[in-house]
């Protein structure tokens, strides 16, 4: 149990740190003189760095252990938070943000493993949702704390002080590594042809497309844009809008909750992602076809995308029904890499659009459609193809 909560407290932190370009954007534009597809690239860099991570450290996690690896995950992510913090230039900024990418890589897939080895595939969808509700504590932190820290601390005051914590929390987590079992000793060839086996289960083949786009709708959203649109559309003040990002957390976190218990009773998270799925289409849809609608309407389509991000989480549980046993890591971080691979994408994609569609005249508003346009297109097309996947009911019969 102890070690569940030290890994929960890890990803709590990876949450922050992927989702702080919402709040600390439009200051950190102004110090940096970054552009909308500037912003995109260096939100973009965080993902592309933790996609890129993720082979080998699913190598690394069944070969020297969670706690091990998510020790080493902290140290790279609190050099990350000093160096973006202390960034002169965007170049140093896209390094911070690299460095946090790869420090966070191993912190949530660390606690699916060790829930891959200790729980059945019902039990693992349960405790699964209940970590990653929890862990959304770190989407709280980086909306209204994160705004308060912001104004007093200013961007680069915020990111020091969480720098020092993850710190801290990477020497509790090397403590409680000591002792932990190490996996059998591997070849480099050995490893890779146990990753190389994870990719040839067609059974997952119908869902990395889908776990490409999945993450990629939720955190470009609430990542990046839900806050510079809430501004420059509707007019909110940071605290105001940081109070909606708080919201769409506290939607993804019941959802978790609400999933996972469900997904644990029925034996499978398919009907659920569907859902989800549908309702992210929606709602992206709906902001892409009026941008410029009323508040209320707007916050409500934001709070729904919130709630769809439990799909992510779902997709993870999915996967691991086809999972060889003492390769969780592998089969685990090969679903991470393709979530935020894409994710990646779409952020960096997200950015040249709208700044594409200001460049061609189409108004605040009208430019910010194209990003949900570009999502709810993306999310209709893999959710389509996820449909054709295996059901693990229908697999373990």
């Amino acid at each position: 149990m102890r070690t569940l909560v030290l890994l929960i407290l890890a990803i709590v932190l990876s949450q922050f740190f992927r989702s702080t370009m919402a709040v600390l954007a439009p200051d950190m534009a102004a110090d940096l003189g970054a552009t909308a597809a500037d912003l995109g690239r260096l939100s973009g860099m965080w993902f592309l760095a933790f996609s890129l991570a993720q082979i080998p450290i699913g190598v690394l996690l069944d070969r020297w252990g969670p706690l091990r690896s998510a020790s080493l995950g902290l140290a790279v992510t609190a050099a990350g938070a000093v160096v973006f913090g202390a960034a002169p230039s965007l170049e140093i900024a896209y390094l911070g943000q690299a460095l946090l990418g790869l420090g966070c890589a191993p912190l949530y897939m660390a606690s699916v493993v060790v829930m891959a080895r200790r729980y059945s595939l019902e039990r693992f969808a349960l405790a699964n949702g209940y970590v990653i509700a929890v862990s959304n504590l770190g989407l709280v932190l980086s909306a209204t704390p994160l705004a308060a820290l912001d104004l007093w601390f200013g961007w680069r005051g915020a990111m020091g002080i969480m720098g020092a914590v993850t710190a801290m929390l990477a020497l509790f987590l090397a403590f409680a590594a000591r002792g932990e079992k190490m996996g059998a000793p591997e070849s480099l060839s050995r490893a890779f042809a146990g990753i190389l086996a994870i990719m040839r289960l067609r059974a997952l083949w119908w869902l990395l497309p889908f776990s490409f786009v999945c993450s990629g709708v939720v955190l470009s959203v609430r990542g990046i844009w839900a806050g510079p649109y809430l501004y420059e559309v509707h007019g909110m003040a940071p605290i105001e809008y940081g109070d909606v990002l708080a919201a769409m957390v506290i939607a993804l976190a019941a959802a978790n909750l609400l999933f996972g218990w469900m997904s644990s009773r029925l034996g499978s998270p398919k009907p659920y992602i569907a859902g989800v799925a549908v309702l992210g289409v929606a709602a992206t849809g709906a902001l892409a076809g009026a941008p410029d609608m009323a508040l209320a309407p707007a916050i409500a389509c934001l709070i729904a995308i919130g709630f769809y991000g439990a799909a992510y989480g779902l997709v993870i549980a999915h996967g691991r029904a086809f999972f060889p046993e003492g390769m969780e890591g592998r089969g685990a971080t090969l679903l991470n890499f393709f979530n935020f691979f894409g994710t990646a994408v779409l952020q960096v994609a997200t950015g040249e659009v709208l700044a594409g569609a200001r460049d061609a005249g189409t108004g605040t508003a009208g430019a910010y459609g194209w990003v949900f346009g570009l999502l709810s297109v993306a999310l209709l097309a893999t959710t389509m193809l996820y449909l054709k996947s295996a059901d693990p009911r229908a697999s373990a019969r």
